[in-house]
């Protein structure tokens, strides 16, 4: 039921899209069930009325038996068509190399968690809900329609939750894609499948790999509801960069330790603005006798730490930990750096010691980064193991039943994987004081 036209205040459906890793799921579970990450701000009174509305409760542990299942079944194909084609050193080569993950290298992650929700006060209009309204249960229903008409199956689970802040949706998404490898005969041009691989694939659905176009149709499905689309920020970033003037702010959607991180920064940054304010009122009341040059080196102190934030939320600037001494800089070269980050560096250097400040802060912040990607990597290290083991020993129990050439090539297989696990087994746990490599981009 639509509010009364007096009500009619038009307010915007937020939609935000989150690149996932599978081991995040673990994480992202602890957090639904109120068991881990940052519940602070979390009514524990109210997390009852939390509800799954697509999915089971073992939907999470179901989506990695499903990835692994995929993984491990692309490996065993691959290895099977390359003996088939007689390219015995490509079938060995492959055995070495093991398992793969069954997405291309991405720093989002082949997973997509997706957030649905309004600002606070249209939930809680008092109005709407004098003349009838549930709010919250036309947002859950628009919601569900939306996200079930647009991603269709590959949406794994979807809940609400009520105990926070405002009524919002969570949802996951797991784009399984069908991929056909072909080979085209030169001489005929007949294309023949040679292989199918399954993928995690999220570029299958055009909202993903738009998302202007996502924002597009999030504001017409929830226009039912009274919503509008969101602000139309990138198009307003598009407009001031053709027509040379200074950039909207972008929005910034940071995880909590990160975010944490930036606020202390920030929170440097105040407490500079109200020392100089304080030395202000000091100099004015004949107290301090500081002079003119003194304070605009202060005053450069302080500009310099601000543009290590401006830097750092637009993602102009990065930290790099590679040399003796950390250090801010831009992310990109030298020669192609826009004018709005090269005037960054100049105010970011300005004031050696802001400089400093700057950097020490932002090194927390990567630091969490960095602590995140070595789990990540040991993970996958030890989910290497299991799955090689798992596919020598099923392959064991072919070969068992086999004879001729056929136990013969089946032996060589298993040989080739006991070698790949002692490859890994090798290379199982890094050393504390090595670094592992960045994100894949």
């Amino acid at each position: 039921m639509a509010s009364p036209p007096q009500q009619n205040e038009k307010y915007r459906v937020v939609l935000r899209m989150r690149g996932m890793f599978p081991n995040d799921l673990a994480g992202y579970e602890a957090h639904r069930l109120r068991k881990g990450g940052d519940i602070s701000h979390v009514d524990r009174g109210r997390s009852h009325l939390n509800k799954t509305f697509i999915g089971k409760d073992t939907w999470a542990a179901e989506a990695l038996e499903w990835i692994q299942e995929i993984r491990l079944q692309n490996f065993l194909d691959e290895v099977t068509a390359l003996r088939k084609r007689k390219r015995k050193k490509d079938a060995e080569r492959r055995l070495a190399e093991g398992p793969k993950d069954p997405w291309r290298a991405t720093r989002h992650g082949p997973l997509r968690e997706i957030i649905l929700t309004a600002n606070s006060a249209y939930f809680d209009d008092e109005m709407a809900e004098f003349f009838g309204e549930n709010r919250e249960a036309e947002f859950q229903a628009c919601a569900e329609n939306w996200l079930r008409k647009e991603f269709k199956g590959d949406i794994i689970h979807a809940r609400v939750d009520r105990d926070e802040t405002a009524f919002h949706v969570h949802a996951v998404l797991l784009p399984i894609e069908r991929v056909e490898m072909t080979r085209t005969n030169k001489k005929t041009g007949e294309t023949k499948v040679i292989a199918v691989r399954h993928m995690l694939q999220p570029s299958k659905h055009d909202l993903i790999k738009d998302y202007e176009q996502a924002q597009d149709s999030a504001g017409a499905a929830f226009s039912v509801v009274n919503l509008q689309r969101g602000e139309r920020r990138a198009a307003a970033i598009r407009h001031a960069r053709a027509a040379g003037q200074p950039l909207p702010k972008r929005r910034y959607y940071a995880r909590t330790s990160e975010w944490r991180a930036e606020q202390e920064l920030k929170l440097e940054a105040q407490k500079a603005e109200l020392n100089e304010r304080e030395e202000a009122l000091d100099r004015r009341d004949g107290r301090l006798d500081t002079r003119d040059a003194a304070l605009a080196v202060r005053e450069a102190e302080i500009d310099s730490i601000h543009a290590a934030i401006e830097g750092v939320e637009s993602g102009a600037l990065t930290f790099d930990a590679s040399g003796d001494v950390p250090r801010l800089e831009a992310t990109a070269p030298e020669e192609k750096l826009a004018p709005e980050t090269a005037r960054l560096m100049q105010r970011l250097m300005a004031s050696p010691k802001g400089a400093k400040r700057a950097t020490t802060l932002v090194g927390r912040l990567f630091g969490a980064l960095k602590r995140r990607t070595r789990a990540d990597a040991e993970q996958a290290m030890s989910r290497d193991i299991a799955e090689i083991r798992k596919a020598r020993d099923m392959l064991q129990g072919f070969v068992s039943r086999l004879s001729g050439k056929v136990a013969t090539s089946g032996k060589t297989t298993l040989k080739g994987l006991a070698r790949s696990l002692m490859a890994l087994r090798r290379h199982e746990t890094p050393d504390h004081g090595e670094e592992y490599p960045p994100d894949r981009d």
